[in-house]
């Protein structure tokens, strides 16, 4: 489906240049979309440090001079991100609350792809599962971004429409969820920045949803 805010600042399908990668056993990454401009650990990257979050990789470089200099580059998982919506239009939202101290109010499912996912989109079904209970039929990629250049970490949001079934929350030892559904044009007033303006080419929830469709569209191009 392809149109434009009726005040004409946006298409909604805006196709980005992009590929396809396969899952990597090996570097511990699912199969995922990523944006040609992405920046990635290159290949003669060796990693010198393994952390509970980041890993460290260097690598030898070669400046205009001719010299060599080392660069560095950190690596952590992939995060997902769902913006579920009910039949009635409503944002699935969650309030959070960490051991170290961090708490969100009005946010939505989000989480880190596990080596056991096969893909980011089965990454987001299970998060989105665990920490609100839901389920969904139909599942549409609505951006990716690497927050930093310097470190290869990309997050993948989707929206999710069609819900199939809501069940009991499976929360980790360090999660506190509670879940609340919140009016599309609020949660879009406060919503991450990111996630505002890829929202706010669409009218309205009901064109979002159109937008969505049926199934699952897991690329951006």
């Amino acid at each position: 489906m392809t149109g434009r805010r009726q005040d004409g600042r946006a298409q909604l399908d805006r196709p980005v240049p992009g590929r396809w990668e396969r899952r990597d056993e090996a570097a511990g990454t699912p199969a995922r979309w990523l944006p040609a401009n992405a920046h990635r650990v290159p290949p003669q990257g060796r990693r010198v440090f393994h952390g509970v979050i980041f890993d460290t990789y260097q690598w030898p470089q070669q400046l205009y001079d001719g010299s060599i200099a080392t660069f560095e580059m950190l690596r952590r998982h992939d995060t997902v991100i769902t913006i579920g919506l009910t039949d009635d239009g409503r944002v699935v939202t969650v309030d959070e609350e960490q051991p170290s101290g961090i708490v969100r109010h009005g946010g939505v499912s989000a989480g880190g792809v596990e080596p056991t996912d096969a893909s980011v989109l089965d990454a987001a079904k299970r998060e989105t599962r665990e920490e609100t209970g839901y389920a969904f039929r139909n599942w549409r990629l609505l951006e990716v971004r690497q927050p930093e250049t310097k470190i290869e970490w990309f997050v993948h949001v989707f929206v999710a429409t069609g819900v199939i079934d809501v069940a009991e929350q499976h929360l980790d030892a360090g999660e506190r969820i509670s879940v609340h559904l919140m009016p599309y044009d609020e949660y879009v007033a406060q919503a991450h920045y990111s996630h505002r303006q890829a929202l706010l080419r669409f009218v309205d929830v009901d064109q979002l949803r159109a937008w969505v469709g049926e199934g699952e569209r897991v690329t951006l191009d």
